[in-house]
């Protein structure tokens, strides 16, 4: 038996011996002396240098392709320049500062432009464009496996999905105003109970959880039949506001990191290496999933429902499909709408004559009988000034910053000043930028001044408010939310204003935010105390104030 073995090892010394007199046969002379360790580390060598070759010939191309579009020097070669904007917390000042110094197309990548042009913007979303979504929207995948409206890329599934989710959004099929009017009352309820400040007492209010906390009671009273409660508890029910956070953070660093982008669409990575994030995106999905089997379970009630959730099921979703778009509902729906609340009656609060000509509008109304309690949308749209304060809330401070970046159609296009855009380039929008265009809102555009929509002609009313329209994006892509959060914004200051007086507590220091494409913000601490109409409103704030609010 040893022999045999001890033969079967010669043998197999010989052929590798055999096989390595064949190979250096062909070698040069030279080579045949070199070990084999050096020809290896000279073969790895090679690869390596060819890869920062191939790294350095791709990076000029692509430089090259976009050559004629200025910007930051180091972002036509890499994402580096993106990645550190992303964590930077400032993302919408530094990009707003883009456009205007190097004009209406600013590039931020090897393949990426950003901007601020309207027409630029309307074009891509038009009925019938051929622009697509890019793989920026890759950073709103819920699930490794399955497309919400969020992310999905492809056109056609796009608009088959939104339209059947319309009707869920658009209140045809269910009682949107009265859920709304609901947590309204919720709202002014809440605030009564804990934060009515007097003479001898303050009890500091931070607005900004208030804020989220109605926010997320009313789209989950509309989403689901029932609020989460948050406004009664005082609390972040379902840790939900907490987790959002988290995930937005990295929400804004895969968005503009492609290759990032690219580990997204791998599951076991997307479990993984990508997380953290996984667990709070679990979280979601074992949430979206308990809502949605309680729901199911009981199928043949659905149809005594009136929310968002038995409209899906009524046009024939899955339990699977129901379940993606809770996420969805929970994210998009909430933290925007909480955000453009709170910058809006920031803007008052620091903005003492228009919060003063709000109030007296609506005193106005009150004693001509025109006013129901909780204010109806419609009565709402009919006071000028607190459409125009709405309007110009959603204008000085957009609650979105992501570029959501659309991709050009193969053939290319041709800008308005002659250049050419190669098809296949991203182009991403700057709507804090496009929301400060002095051409269309005058050359005030930087200072919040509700006036502005009243004095304009018709004309220049439309076009102003049809630009605003922009943040909740434009045509095919536009938000669905946007019939609720309006609904919101035209009804929550009438109600607030009407009930209460409201003061900023720390004038030079109002609110504390970190930019991630949505707002991530702090303490915005108000005093509140009750009111009749016609009484004089809060102190006037320190000076300068307001400047702090824009910046």
């Amino acid at each position: 038996m040893a022999s045999d073995t001890k033969k079967l090892t010669m043998q197999l010394d010989a052929v590798l011996h055999g096989a390595q007199a064949m190979q250096l046969r062909y070698l040069p002379t030279r080579l045949k002396t070199v070990p084999l360790v050096s020809l290896l580390t000279t073969g790895v060598g090679l690869i390596a240098g060819f890869c920062v070759l191939y790294m350095v010939v791709t990076s000029i191309t692509a430089w090259y392709r976009l050559r004629h579009f200025p910007g930051p020097s180091s972002a036509g070669f890499s994402y580096i320049w993106l990645a550190l904007m992303s964590i930077s917390g400032k993302s919408y000042k530094t990009q707003m500062e883009l456009n205007r110094k190097y004009g209406h197309l600013a590039r931020v990548g090897p393949n990426e432009l950003i901007t601020d042009d309207p027409d630029l913007i309307k074009l891509m979303g038009s009925a019938r464009s051929s622009w697509a979504r890019s793989n920026w929207y890759n950073s709103g995948r819920v699930h490794p496996a399955d497309d919400t409206i969020l992310n999905v890329v492809d056109t056609a599934t796009h608009d088959k999905l939104r339209h059947s989710l319309i009707p869920g959004y658009s209140g045809r099929d269910n009682a949107l105003e009265h859920d709304v009017d609901g947590q309204l009352v919720n709202l002014i309820r809440a605030i009564r109970r804990k934060y009515i400040s007097t003479a001898t007492e303050c009890r500091p209010l931070d607005f900004v959880k208030l804020s989220q906390y109605f926010t997320v009671d009313t789209m989950t009273q509309i989403s689901f039949g029932q609020p989460f409660g948050c406004l009664d508890a005082d609390d972040d029910r379902n840790e939900l506001l907490e987790t959002v956070e988290r995930i937005v953070v990295w929400g804004e660093i895969t968005a503009n990191v492609p290759w990032m982008q690219t580990l997204l669409s791998y599951g076991l990575i997307f479990y993984t290496l990508a997380y953290p994030l996984a667990r709070d995106v679990g979280a979601f999905n074992k949430l979206a999933e308990r809502i949605v089997a309680e729901r199911w379970n009981t199928k043949s009630k659905s149809q005594r429902h009136k929310d968002m959730l038995a409209s899906f099921m009524n046009h024939g979703f899955s339990q699977r499909m129901c379940e993606l778009q809770v996420p969805v509902q929970l994210t998009a729906g909430t933290e925007t709408t909480a955000t453009a609340i709170r910058s809006t009656l920031l803007h008052l609060l620091t903005s003492p004559r228009a919060y003063a000509k709000l109030q007296n509008e609506i005193d106005q109304a009150i004693a001509n009988g025109g006013l129901s309690t909780p204010i109806s949308f419609r009565e709402a749209k009919d006071l000028p000034y607190v459409s125009a304060v709405v309007y110009e809330g959603l204008r000085i401070h957009p609650p979105f910053s992501g570029q959501l970046m659309k991709e050009v159609p193969p053939e290319g296009i041709t800008y308005t000043d002659g250049r050419f855009i190669p098809g296949g380039t991203y182009i991403g929008h700057n709507t804090w930028s496009a929301m400060r265009d002095k051409s269309i809102f005058g050359d005030d555009a930087d200072m919040f001044r509700p006036e502005r929509f009243i004095e304009a002609s018709p004309e220049a009313r439309a076009n102003m408010r049809s630009t605003v329209d922009l943040v909740f994006g434009y045509g095919r892509w536009q938000c669905m939310g946007r019939p609720i959060s309006m609904m919101e914004l035209h009804k929550v200051f009438v109600e607030l204003l009407r009930n209460f007086d409201i003061q900023i507590m720390y004038p030079h220091s109002p609110i504390k935010t970190f930019n991630v494409n949505l707002f991530l913000q702090s303490d915005m601490w108000v005093r509140v105390t009750e009111r009749t109409p016609g009484s004089s409103g809060p102190e006037v704030p320190s000076k300068g104030v307001e400047e702090q609010v824009s910046a």
